[in-house]
């Protein structure tokens, strides 16, 4: 009795020879399939069966400069180099391919220039060149002007260099000269400016203070819009009282300039009103002992008035010279002066 628990063979044991080689030959064949679609995708991207032109270039340093190294056009990969020799003049001759989909981009203007890299990969480099210029053709020779060296790329460098070197030595003192107790209270100030700026905003948007009574309050809004346009119109009278004031500014004017010219005189006037005031002095001065004895003169002048007044009284009441009728009482008198 044959176990139930027995396992099956596998599927390919149970296959015959001939299926077993069909099996193989379609794996093979779809590797080869796939290889065979990697390898004309490949060439296509290499331009493995492409035509080209050659270009000679003839530089006197072709350092960093080796078979395959990349040429471009414009930043654009067009070629490689394929052969490197040296002339009967000890110049270096780089002859270089490039693929005939991109020849059109090299005309008689365009300049060669070798790149040299400290990072990457050096390539040799060619400007576009003019299309109203003609191609260059096939087998051209062209100079290359000396590129810098490595050691003059290094040189140029090493400036750079030493500043980046001493920003990081400033920048490594500066980091070690900070107090971790001042950058803490900085924290804390800084917190602090925050849940104060929170404060703020809560109470403008709780419609508290000005600011938020003038967002949130519609008639303080309203009133402050009315006094605002008040202001304007205020301002506006202004102006216009300004406008009128200018006819007067400008009578005023002919006023100004002539206290403008009479300016250099005031000190002449000043002088001549202090001479005149100095002589008024002087004159009250010699009039002083005649004012002194007036009072006395008026004193005596009024006691003689006073005694010819009585001199007459007495005349008239013996009077016996006059005339019929009877007397009358005729009494003159002089007035004293005070």
């Amino acid at each position: 009795m044959t176990d139930k628990h027995t396992k099956k063979p596998h599927y390919i044991h149970r296959m015959s020879y001939s299926a077993q080689e069909k099996l193989v030959g379609v794996f093979v064949i779809a590797a080869l399939a796939i290889l065979f679609s990697l390898f004309t995708i490949n060439a296509s991207n290499l331009h493995l069966f492409e035509d080209y032109i050659h270009v000679e270039l003839h530089v006197k340093n072709a350092e960093d400069i080796a078979l395959d190294t990349p040429v471009r056009i414009s930043g654009i990969q067009v070629g490689r180099v394929d052969r490197i020799e040296i002339t009967p003049k000890h110049m270096v001759s780089i002859r270089v391919k490039v693929f005939s989909s991109y020849a059109s981009m090299l005309r008689t203007d365009s300049k060669p220039n070798i790149r040299l890299s400290l990072l990457g990969r050096s390539s040799i480099e060619f400007t576009a060149g003019n299309p109203d210029y003609p191609e260059l053709e096939s087998g051209t020779v062209l100079i290359v002007d000396e590129p810098l060296s490595i050691d003059d790329l290094m040189a140029q460098l090493t400036p750079v260099l030493a500043n980046i070197e001493q920003s990081i030595a400033d920048f490594s003192a500066i980091v070690a000269a900070i107090n971790p107790n001042e950058i803490s209270q900085l924290v804390t100030n800084v917190n602090g400016i925050t849940h104060d700026l929170h404060n703020l905003t809560s109470a403008i948007n709780n419609g508290e203070g000005t600011l938020g009574m003038l967002i949130h309050d519609q008639a303080f809004a309203l009133n402050m819009h009315q006094t605002l346009t008040n202001l304007e119109s205020a301002i506006a009278t202004a102006e216009l009282r300004m406008q009128d004031l200018g006819p007067v500014i400008t009578g005023l004017q002919p006023t100004v300039t002539e206290l403008g010219n009479a300016a250099p005189h005031i000190s002449e006037l000043f002088h001549e009103t202090v001479i005149m005031l100095s002589k008024v002095n002087s004159t009250l001065t010699s009039l002083e002992p005649d004012v002194q004895q007036l009072p006395e003169l008026m004193t005596r002048v009024n006691i003689l008035t006073e005694q010819a007044n009585r001199l007459l009284n007495r005349m008239s009441q013996s009077w016996i010279l006059s005339s019929g009728k009877n007397t009358a009482e005729q009494q003159v008198e002089l007035v004293p002066h005070d």
